[in-house]
């Protein structure tokens, strides 16, 4: 019989012990001001690993003269990411983090 310290509980979901204490592997976004890239990372014991598995430019574009983020073109780079991401063994969570 399970008790409570065999299994946590996340989003109404109830994970036992077993599977909450498997790797977890992190898909984390860098967009800057010029350019961007993907990191695929996990922790090995209390030592978070970090592999770079895509960068890119990120080139704002003008409209009626004024500076916007190409969110189309981001998009495509998640996109390219992702799809790298899983070659490579897939990714239990996504983070982005943007400058300006």
């Amino acid at each position: 019989m399970d008790t409570l310290y065999d299994k946590w509980y996340h989003h109404d979901r109830i994970y036992l012990k077993e599977e909450a204490d498997m790797e977890k592997r992190i898909l984390a976004f860098d967009f800057g001001a010029s350019s961007g890239r993907a990191m695929l990372s996990h922790f090995e014991g209390n030592q978070l690993k970090a592999e770079e598995i895509h960068r890119f430019s990120n080139d704002p574009v003008v409209l009626n003269g004024v500076l916007y983020w190409d969110i189309v073109r981001m998009m495509f780079e998640i996109k390219k990411s992702i799809s790298l991401a899983l070659a490579k063994g897939g990714f239990d969570a996504i983070g982005i983090d943007t400058w300006g």
